[in-house]
C-alpha cells in the first residue's frame, strides 16, 4: 500500500478541519505497528506503521487493545491537545504538533511524526524543541543505520533526501535532460526525476502533454509541461471526492487530483480520503492474503513437479534396464554352458557364444565376490525379473506422466488466476487430490496448553449464545462440533474467525437482532474490524463443508445470506 504526497496532502486538509483543539483521551495498540488514538469528541485515528499497509485514517471505534500500551505513549501522549497538522515539504509525512499542560500550568510540546514511506513506515513521538525522540512503533537502529538511528533519546532527524529536483525549482532544460535518460519510460523517469510526483500522476501528466515513449519532445511541449507541474504543487486541484482507481497489471490507488487524463478506471467513489484509505487498505490485506495462498499453492506444486520428474527420470532408466532382458538371458546361458573356464574372483571372462559360434566371442562383466554358477544364476534372475517389471514400468510412467502433466496444467491456472476465488477454487482442487496438506502446528507447550483453547463466548440482547473460534484449529473444531441447524457467520472475502449462533434446541428462529449482533462479532474478529461496513455470511452449518485436505480454518459454504453490519463487540459472558 503506497500512499502519495498528494493523498497525504489533501487528507493533511481533511484532517485539519476537525482535529486542532481536540484533546487524546486514550490510546492502545490494536496490532505490532498499529496505534488507534481516541481523542475528545469520539474521534478516532489509526496510525499504522505496518510494511506493508502503513496508513493514517480516521476509523469508528476504539478497538480491544492486542498489545500493551507502550509507556511513552501513556506518559506524553495521552491528555495531549492537538494543536496542529503539517506535512513535511515534498516528503510523504504527516506531523502533529501537540501541547500537554501539567497540574502547576507548566507546558510540554510535542511533535508526533507519521512516516508513510511504504516498507519504511513509522509512528515517531518526539519532545520539542530539542527534537529527541521519545518513542516509535518500530526502533531502528543498528551498525547498518548510521545515517537514522529511530532510538529513545536520538535526535529525529528526516529521513535522507532523494536526488530529486524540487517542482518549485524546476526548469525546461532539468525536465528535458530526465527524460531523454530514459524516453521509452517517461512517465517513471518523470516521476523519479521530480521530487514528490508519483508515477500515476506523471502518466496523467503526460498524457495530457501528448508526449509519447521514444519520441524527441519540442520546447513549447516542455515548457508548458514544466509550468503545469509547478502549478499542480502550487494549487493542486483536488477532487471534492476521492477516488479509487483500478490500474491495469498494478494495485489500485487513489486519486485526489483533478485531471483530464487519468489512467485506470474508477471503482469507488468516497466521502473522504480516510474512507478511500480504508478501502485501499482492506483491498491491500485481502490481496496480501491472496498472493500469500498463490504462492503456498505455487511452491507444494513446484515440489509435487519436481519430485515427479525425479520418479520419471527413475523409471525411464529402470525401463532402459528391462529392455536388457534379452542380454542378460545370453549372458546368463553363455556362463552356464562356460562354467568350468570360469575362475572364482574374475572380473569379467570371455566366453564362445553359444547362441554364434561364428560369431565373436562374449565378454560378460562379472561379481568377483560370487561364484561361476551364482553369476550366471544372477544374470538369469535378473533378466526374468526385467521381462515382468517391464509392463508395470510402462504403467508407472505413463500414470507418473500424466500427473506431471496435470501439475504443469495446475502450475499454467495459477498463473492465470486474476482473483482470490480462482486460487480459492484451485487450492480446494488441489487439497481434495491431496497434494495441498495442511501444516502440522507443534503443540504448545506446557501441562494445560489444551485446556487453554476454548472459543470465545457471548449472549446476544435476548439471550441466544454466540461462540467464536481463537484461532484456525478451534475454528475448525467449533464449526465440526456444532448442530447443524446452528448458525455459521463469517466475514465476507477476508480472513476471520468462525462464529456460531447456537440455537440450542429451539425450534424458534434467531431474531433479527441476535442475527445482526452475532454478524457484527464476526466482523469484529476479522481483518475488516477497522471498516464502517463489513459484509458478512451466513448459513446454517449443515451447508459448511471442509475440502479433504484443506488447511485449518479453510472452509467452503452454501446457501448462504450476506449480512451488512458495523464490527462491534458484545460483552462477554466468559473469557
Amino acid at each position: 500500500m503506497n500512499l502519495s504526497y498528494f493523498t497525504l496532502r489533501r487528507l493533511r486538509h481533511e484532517l485539519n478541519e476537525t482535529l486542532p483543539g481536540k484533546r487524546v483521551m486514550r490510546a492502545v495498540l490494536s496490532g505490532t505497528h498499529e496505534l488507534v488514538v481516541e481523542t475528545d469528541h469520539e474521534i478516532h485515528l489509526l496510525l499504522s506503521a505496518s510494511p506493508a499497509t502503513g496508513r493514517l485514517q480516521r476509523v469508528d471505534r476504539l478497538p480491544e487493545p492486542a498489545h500493551p500500551t507502550p509507556p511513552w505513549v501513556e506518559h506524553h501522549l495521552c491528555n495531549s491537545e492537538i494543536l496542529e497538522i503539517a506535512q513535511l515539504p515534498l516528503e510523504r509525512i504527516l506531523s502533529f504538533d501537540l501541547r500537554k499542560r501539567d497540574r502547576m500550568g507548566g507546558e510540554r510540546r510535542y511533535r508526533l511524526y507519521v512516516e508513510l514511506i511504504h516498507r519504511y513506515n513509522n509512528v515517531i513521538l518526539t519532545s520539542e524543541p530539542d527534537a529527541r525522540i521519545l518513542g516509535a512503533l518500530r526502533h531502528v537502529g543498528g551498525k547498518r543505520d548510521r545515517q537514522r538511528r529511530i532510538l529513545p533519546g536520538e535526535p529525529y532527524r528526516p529521513p535522507p533526501s532523494q536526488d530529486r529536483i524540487s517542482p518549485h525549482d524546476l526548469t525546461p532544460a532539468d525536465l528535458d535532460g530526465a527524460i531523454r535518460e530514459r524516453q521509452d519510460q517517461p512517465a517513471r523517469t518523470l516521476a523519479s526525476a521530480v521530487a514528490g510526483l508519483d508515477v500515476s500522476t506523471a502518466e496523467s501528466l503526460i498524457a495530457e502533454a501528448g508526449i509519447e515513449p521514444n519520441t524527441e519532445m519540442n520546447t513549447d511541449t516542455v515548457e508548458h509541461l514544466v509550468g503545469r507541474i509547478r502549478g499542480l504543487f502550487e494549487r493542486p486541484p483536488f477532487l471534492n471526492r476521492p477516488q479509487i482507481l483500478r490500474l491495469k497489471g498494478h494495485p489500485a490507488t487513489i486519486r485526489t487530483l483533478l485531471l483530464p487524463r487519468w489512467p485506470g478506471e474508477v471503482e469507488h467513489v468516497c466521502a473522504s480520503v480516510s474512507e478511500a484509505i480504508e478501502r485501499l487498505a482492506a483491498m491491500a490485506e485481502n490481496r496480501q492474503h491472496h498472493d500469500a495462498g498463490r504462492k503456498e499453492t505455487v511452491v507444494a506444486l513446484n515440489r509435487r513437479r519436481a519430485t515427479l520428474e525425479r520418479k520419471v527420470a527413475r523409471i525411464r532408466a529402470d525401463l532402459d534396464d528391462a529392455g536388457n532382458a534379452d542380454r542378460y538371458r545370453k549372458y546368463g546361458h553363455i556362463l552356464m554352458a562356460g562354467l568350468h573356464r570360469i575362475r572364482p574372483g574374475d572380473a569379467s571372462v570371455t566366453l564362445p557364444d553359444v547362441y554364434d559360434p561364428a560369431g565373436p566371442p562374449a565378454t560378460i562383466p562379472l561379481k568377483a565376490n560370487k561364484l561361476p554358477h551364482e553369476n550366471a544364476a544372477a544374470y538369469l534372475k535378473r533378466s526374468r525379473k526385467a521381462e515382468k517389471a517391464r509392463p508395470i514400468l510402462a504403467r508407472r510412467l505413463e500414470s507418473a506422466q500424466a500427473e506431471l502433466a496435470s501439475v504443469e496444467g495446475f502450475l499454467k491456472r495459477m498463473k492465470q488466476a486474476g482473483d482470490r476465488d480462482e486460487v480459492m477454487t484451485i487450492r480446494n482442487e488441489l487439497a481434495a487430490s491431496g497434494w495441498l496438506t495442511e501444516r502440522r502446528q507443534k503443540p504448545s507447550a506446557g501441562r494445560n496448553a489444551s485446556a487453554e483453547a476454548h472459543p470465545r463466548r457471548y449472549l446476544t440482547s435476548d439471550g441466544w449464545t454466540i461462540l467464536v473460534g481463537r484461532n484456525n484449529a478451534e475454528n475448525d473444531r467449533l464449526t465440526k462440533g456444532s448442530a447443524k441447524d446452528d448458525l455459521f457467520f463469517h466475514a465476507q472475502g477476508c480472513p476471520g474467525s468462525h462464529v456460531i449462533l447456537k440455537r440450542d434446541g429451539r425450534r424458534q428462529k434467531p431474531s433479527d437482532a441476535a442475527l445482526k449482533e452475532a454478524a457484527s462479532l464476526a466482523a469484529y474478529w476479522s481483518k475488516a474490524r477497522h471498516s464502517r461496513t463489513v459484509p458478512v455470511n451466513c448459513t446454517e452449518v449443515r451447508y459448511v463443508r471442509k475440502p479433504r485436505g484443506a488447511s485449518p480454518g479453510l472452509v467452503t459454504i452454501q446457501n448462504e445470506v450476506t449480512l451488512f453490519v458495523a464490527p462491534r463487540q458484545l460483552k462477554r459472558t466468559e473469557t
